[in-house]
Formats: C-alpha cells, sequence, structure tokens
C-alpha cells in the first residue's frame, strides 16, 4: 500500500486553512524559544516543510524527515528555491528504521503522532536524538471522537489528553516545560466545517532512560 500522503504533497500548500494554523502554530512556538541554545533541528513528519522552514534563517543545520517521498521533493524543490545549504532531507521511519548519527537541539513534530501506531518506540527515538536539555516540540490533536479521521479505524490516536502526555513523556525521560491548548484546527467533515482542539507542547530532556 503506498502512503496516503504521496498523492497530496504537489497540492499540499495550495489549502489557505493550512497555511494558517501553521502560523499560528509558529507565532506561539517562537515565543518559546530561546534560538541562542537551538543550533540543529529536526522536522519529523515534516511534510512540505511549511514549519521547519519558518526556523531555517535561524539555526545552522535543519533536517526534514518523513516517510513520503514526494513530501520531501516539495521540501527540496524550496530548498533550491531558497539556496539554503544547510538543509537535509531523510526519508526514513525511526519506528522502523536506524535512526541518524546526528543529534538534535530541537525536534518539532506537528500532527503526525496521531498516525504513530508505536508511540512508545518514537518517543524513545527522540529521546536518543536530543541533545542535553535539548526541547521536543509537540503540536497534536486534542483528544476527539475520532470523527476528525472519519472514525477510520486505521488511526491508533484520537488525539491525546495533557495528562496522558506528560505521563508518556516523563515515562520517557522528558519533562513538559510548555503547554496551552488555545488553538484549534477546522475541517471539513461531510460538508461541514468542525473546530478540534489543537495543543502546543514542549517537553525537555531530563534524565537517561
Amino acid at each position: 500500500m503506498g502512503n496516503p500522503f504521496d498523492d497530496k504533497a504537489a497540492s499540499w500548500d495550495e489549502n489557505p486553512r493550512r497555511i494558517k494554523l501553521v502560523e499560528n502554530v509558529w507565532a506561539d512556538l517562537e515565543k518559546q524559544l530561546d534560538f541562542t541554545n537551538i543550533r540543529s533541528v529536526l522536522d519529523y513528519g515534516c511534510g512540505t516543510g511549511l514549519l521547519g522552514y519558518k526556523m531555517a534563517d535561524r539555526v545552522r543545520h535543519l533536517t526534514f524527515c518523513d516517510v513520503s517521498k514526494p513530501m520531501l521533493e516539495q521540501v527540496e524543490r524550496k530548498r533550491e528555491q531558497y539556496g539554503y545549504r544547510h538543509v537535509e532531507t531523510l526519508w526514513t521511519d525511526f519506528t522502523r528504521d536506524q535512526l541518524p548519527a546526528s543529534k538534535f537541539d530541537l525536534i518539532v513534530s506537528m500532527l503526525v503522532l496521531h498516525h504513530v501506531a508505536e508511540l512508545e518506540k518514537l518517543l524513545m527515538a527522540f529521546h536518543e536524538l536530543l541533545t542535553p536539555k535539548g526541547l521536543f516540540a509537540w503540536i497534536d490533536l486534542g483528544e476527539e471522537d475520532g470523527s476528525f479521521h472519519s472514525h477510520d479505524e486505521s488511526i491508533p490516536h484520537k488525539g491525546f489528553s495533557k495528562n496522558g502526555k506528560e505521563a508518556l513523556l516523563k515515562r520517557y525521560g522528558m519533562e513538559m516545560v510548555y503547554y496551552t491548548n488555545a488553538l484549534k484546527i477546522t475541517k471539513e467533515i461531510e460538508g461541514v466545517y468542525r473546530e478540534y482542539p489543537l495543543f502546543v507542547m514542549l517537553a525537555k530532556k531530563k534524565s537517561p532512560l
């Protein structure tokens, strides 16, 4: 079975609600980040790089990772368009494949982890890849009734509760240092636009596993 996001890559950036959502997330996240201490960033499940490229002029090294080659091709097209020499792409899945040798001061992942069945394995990978006191920015759905994905049973998580996230992160050596659920994501469901809760969370690497 092919990746369901492959066919969406070419038109991904044409959705104005998606662009606005990323702008809103970045407006919140930027206030929480001190880029004097952030040199290397990983955008995991990056799509076309909408969020990661917001940081391109603030860091020394920026890595985009996704399981969709067409999405990464869009990232690479932007890299050539803007002339970035400090941007690289990785076509890989951290729950299955070997981890890169690089370490990162910041890992960001937006609307990705609710798709990941082996969430614990991925968080272990993030912990390993973070530098000491590195940060993980997790942006995702709050708890919802499953309608966001039209009750698709193949989606392993129907959003996440704050307490559940905090306990999970603590188990894998990270401590929540910032959290807000003030943002919303709007999606058309059966011809009707619905709002869903979206959280922005920062966790700091605290301890070895």
